[in-house]
């Protein structure tokens, strides 16, 4: 008896005539400035290959400058056997692009290695590097930041309708939270409060993970703040981003995610500096401390601290506030003056389209 469906292996289709790989594991964020990366091989006219994992590629999976995407589990190559496992795969492709460690360790230092223990302005002189120009740089890429999220057809429709919802005013998606322990601003509620006097007919959606529910704590009562927090995927909180008009949010991948869109951005830098992280994005208030005194910057040695922390080891925690110090001193005035100007300039955006 026949079947009407045919049996597909893909190790049968034409090779294509120009193939790269690149590599890259991590973050929501780390995929998200790697796209830049993949964005420019498939302009050379690569089909190209993406080796990565979960849960990281969920904000890449319909991107269209991937040709296939390849998923690896946890530890499914031991770290040990990755050089040998890589030098195989290698072999398959007409280039290759290792993007492991090309921020982590290499402009951000990781705990227990040696460049950890560097003084501050060391540091800051070897790794003050945009990320993303480094990876282009790395790939044999010329270097124009072309990071975007891509969404399907149902994910617009979901997305405009939520955003529906909300009015005919400004709507804020406010990052809480990333993660790392220093990626968390002190000051949330004083501008919330703040919007809501000055911006009668804005909305704010506090988004991030089930952790940051904390942080949404309240604001129950109030309409015009929309908790999302641990309920919102990550593609739910990406496709709605893009239909709001300003994001806020700390050094998270909705705010990478969110680089080259045009709404307004107001970004809170911890272990990054401007040329690290935001020196290219577009229509961006970058906001960092300029006078911290902590474990990683010393006294005040440099703007940033250019490490890695998964807790606070070599991260000075402010006992008041619970947040990095780095965070704590970016004041609740240079927070709401970016955030107030960004509304504004919003809502006189709207009035001239009216």
């Amino acid at each position: 008896m026949s079947s009407k469906y045919t049996h597909r292996f893909s190790y049968k289709n034409d090779k294509p005539t120009k193939t790269a790989c690149v590599v890259r594991y991590g973050a929501f964020g780390d995929l998200m400035q790697a796209s830049s990366v993949w964005a420019g091989l498939k302009q050379q006219g690569y089909h190209v290959t993406l080796f990565s994992s979960l849960p990281g590629a969920d904000v890449v999976l319909h991107d269209p400058n991937i040709d296939n995407l390849v998923l690896f589990d946890k530890d499914q190559v031991p770290n040990g056997n990755l050089m040998d496992f890589w030098s195989w795969q290698k072999k398959k492709f007409d280039k290759w692009v290792n993007l492991s460690e090309s921020v982590e360790g290499t402009l951000l230092g990781m705990q227990g290695r040696a460049v950890a223990l560097y003084p501050p302005q060391v540091r800051h002189s070897l790794m003050n590097r945009n990320y993303v120009e480094f990876q282009h740089a790395i790939a044999e890429v010329p270097y124009v930041l072309n990071s975007h999220f891509y969404r399907t057809a149902e994910e617009v429709k979901w997305a405009k309708r939520e955003r529906a919802k909300m009015g005919e005013g400004p709507v804020v998606v406010w990052s809480l939270a990333g993660s790392s322990v220093h990626k968390t601003w002190a000051g949330l509620d004083n501008v919330l409060a703040s919007i809501l006097v000055e911006f009668p007919t804005a909305r704010v959606v506090l988004t991030g993970g089930p952790d940051c529910v904390l942080l949404e704590a309240g604001w129950e009562n109030e309409p015009r703040i929309v908790r999302k927090s641990g309920v919102w995927s990550i593609r739910e909180t990406l496709s709605f981003c893009l239909e709001a008009d300003v994001i806020i949010g700390p050094e998270t991948g909705v705010m990478n995610a969110m680089a080259c869109e045009p709404m307004a951005k107001v970004v809170f830098l911890s272990h990054s500096t401007h040329e690290n992280l935001t020196r290219d994005w577009v229509n961006t208030i970058p906001l960092w401390s300029e006078n911290t005194k902590c474990a990683g910057r010393g006294n005040n040695a440099a703007p940033a601290c250019h490490l890695l922390h998964y807790n606070w080891t070599a991260c000075t925690r402010d006992p008041e506030s619970g947040t990095a110090q780095c965070q704590k001193d970016i004041t609740i005035g240079q927070a709401w003056a970016a955030v107030y100007n960004a509304l504004r300039d919003c809502e006189s955006a709207r009035q001239k389209v009216a």
